[in-house]
């Protein structure tokens, strides 16, 4: 897609394996300004680094956008990981039926956010407000189940572990 509509904005680009940090490091080019990573990735569900990306990014003299709009900026935390910015897709994620159309930017720093005002547009509607508070329900309730399995699989792994005997029993399971 980049392919189609970059180069209409005198855009230059190059793609990498953005889970290989070396391939993003030899993907980069002298005028290289930004770096795009998306983790994880639709559909693939490919995790990258992002405290690697942001080094190689500061190194370039480049800024790391994290498109994090699967796991939620609020889940992921990209920012405090070292992104300089994060993007929400509300298209994708508050809205889900078409009724929404936009994004959120959040940047780290200021300045950056001055270099881009003359771009960004910012909407507020009733369906954006209903939406954030589906997903921020969703999350509570998907946080839970996720300890209750946790729990249960610790508990299935206790008692595998106490029936088969030694040498695995007493070993003790915890938490990563």
């Amino acid at each position: 897609m980049a392919s189609s509509f970059l180069p209409r904005w005198g855009i230059e680009w190059s793609h990498a394996d953005m889970t290989d940090l070396a391939a993003v490091r030899a993907a980069l080019r002298p005028a290289t300004r930004l770096i795009w990573a998306e983790t994880p990735t639709n559909p693939m569900m490919k995790v990258q680094d992002i405290v690697g990306l942001a080094e190689i990014a500061r190194n370039a003299g480049a800024q790391l956008l994290v498109d994090s709009t699967f796991p939620t900026p609020a889940l992921l935390r990209p920012l405090s990981l070292g992104a300089d910015v994060t993007l929400h897709s509300t298209t994708k994620y508050l809205g889900g039926h078409s009724d929404v159309q936009g994004g959120a930017l959040v940047f780290a720093r200021r300045d950056v956010i001055v270099a881009v005002s003359d771009i960004v547009v910012i909407l507020y509607t009733d369906h954006v407000a209903c939406g954030l508070r589906v997903v921020l329900l969703g999350h509570r309730v998907s946080s839970t189940v996720a300890d209750c399995v946790f729990a249960s699989l610790v508990f299935v792994a206790m008692v595998t572990v106490a029936l088969i005997g030694a040498p695995l029993a007493g070993m003790h399971i915890r938490p990563i």
